[in-house]
């Protein structure tokens, strides 16, 4: 083959591969697009890039459907994002049956404290929710930083005939023995 040829084929082979690493990788386009889940409901997919060590999750739900990751970041095991949503579902369910003590064991040993010092806030959530609304959890955005991790919560509210979207951020430790507790009180934001 005489040189030119295979320059011209090295280069073929070079712009081949960096084709298949582009869209591999992402096609370079506009950061600002959503790029949209179909499910029953209308959930966006995390579309910006998390800071290194931040794992991202996005898990759609539906009345009727377990919750699955969307997106991931950098592997975790699934274990971790399992425990997250069952320790967000049994705070949601605390919170809904007005009862106090699975919030506290479910907080760390500093939110725990902070309830003795002030248990007010801890019967704040506890009657959060208006008798006669149904509240659902519609979508979740669970972002993990080492030993922190943090779910942005939608919430469907429906109460007296109208239905609204609530949004919420609840924050969890990792404790030494590997368990995941609330590191802080959820606020009321449904009513």
């Amino acid at each position: 083959m005489p040189t030119d040829h295979k320059l011209a084929w090295f280069l073929t082979i070079i712009a081949a591969i960096g084709l298949t690493i582009g869209l591999a990788c992402g096609d370079g386009g506009d950061e600002d697009e959503t790029d949209q889940t179909p499910t029953t409901e209308a959930t966006a997919r995390a579309t910006s890039t998390p800071p290194e060590g931040t794992v991202a999750y996005q898990t759609p739900t539906t009345g009727d459907e377990t919750p699955q990751p969307t997106e991931a970041g950098p592997t975790v095991d699934p274990a971790v994002l399992a425990a997250l949503d069952a320790l967000v579902d049994r705070v949601f369910a605390a919170m809904q049956q007005r009862d106090e003590n699975p919030l506290r064991e479910l907080a760390t040993e500093q939110v725990r404290q902070r309830i003795e010092d002030r248990p007010e806030d801890l019967e704040a959530i506890v009657t959060c929710i208006a008798e006669g609304s149904a509240i659902t959890i519609t979508g979740r955005d669970t972002r993990i930083s080492g030993d922190r991790a943090r779910a942005s919560l939608t919430f469907e509210v429906e109460e007296g005939g109208e239905t609204r979207e609530v949004r919420d951020a609840w924050e969890f430790e990792r404790q030494e023995d590997g368990t995941w507790l609330l590191s802080r009180l959820p606020r009321c934001r449904f009513r």
